[in-house]
């Protein structure tokens, strides 16, 4: 159900809610995830809980950082072996847009599972797609000598796309390397994923057609090599990535 979720919730199981609350007042939602048990002779060992996120307007959450209560942009459901989760939300009168997301904690094994809802406002429920439209990908290393933050030096990727499209780039590392990307282009594009993450980074922009260069760097200078995978989803067109340049 989930993968490295301390530091990627991309890949998890995830719902948008979007609601609709004209009552004059805050309305209530109740979210109840349960797990599908085929074989209650044996021990229930699997932890689940259910998340949900504001901070992405109903798009798919990539970090945990967006379900912090504390920041006030989501929630963290506790993990329990329950068949059954439930969790409560109040949103004010008016729309709001809720990302909710599946987590299973130690997953030993695969999982199926429903999530439902209930309002007292109008909503409408959509399951957020796993795969896009398109995707590629390159795995590379970094060298101790092609290491550290954004340079020159930092291994470079060109990227071709043929029509303008969404891109989402994400960036898989060791859990302990911190990283980033930066895309470069014609008439002067620079854009970055902003502060360097551990295990995961995510840039995701609209870019129009055209050539560009994509370089992905750590934050410290590494003593010894580190395998890095690099992905490109795209809406519009297949992204054509080629190898280091």
């Amino acid at each position: 159900m989930c993968i490295r979720d301390r530091y990627n919730m991309s890949e998890n199981p995830q719902v948008s809610l979007c609601i609709s609350n004209s009552t004059g007042g805050a309305a209530n939602v109740w979210m109840l995830l349960s797990k599908h048990i085929e074989d209650t002779t044996v021990e229930n060992t699997d932890f689940v809980a259910l998340h949900w996120s504001k901070s992405r307007q109903g798009r798919r959450v990539y970090f945990p950082n967006d379900t912090d209560p504390e920041k006030g942009n989501g929630y963290r459901g506790v993990y329990i072996n329950t068949p059954h989760h439930l969790v409560r939300m109040d949103v004010p009168e008016g729309d709001s847009r809720v990302t909710l997301i599946a987590s299973q904690s130690r997953r030993k094994s695969d999982l199926n599972i429903t999530v439902q809802a209930w309002s007292t406002a109008r909503f409408v429920m959509t399951p957020l797609p796993l795969t896009p439209r398109y995707s590629t990908a390159v795995t590379s290393s970094w060298a101790p000598d092609t290491s550290g933050v954004y340079s020159e030096r930092s291994p470079k990727f060109s990227l071709r796309l043929s029509k303008k499209t969404r891109c989402v780039f994400k960036l898989l590392a060791q859990p302990k390397v911190a990283t980033a990307i930066a895309l470069t282009g014609g008439s002067g594009l620079f854009e970055e994923s902003g502060a360097y993450r551990f295990g995961m980074s995510v840039l995701e922009l609209e870019v129009e057609a055209g050539a560009y260069t994509v370089a992905v760097s750590t934050y410290a200078n590494l003593a010894e090599a580190c395998p890095f995978h690099l992905v490109v989803e795209t809406d519009a067109c297949n992204a054509q990535l080629r190898g280091q340049v």
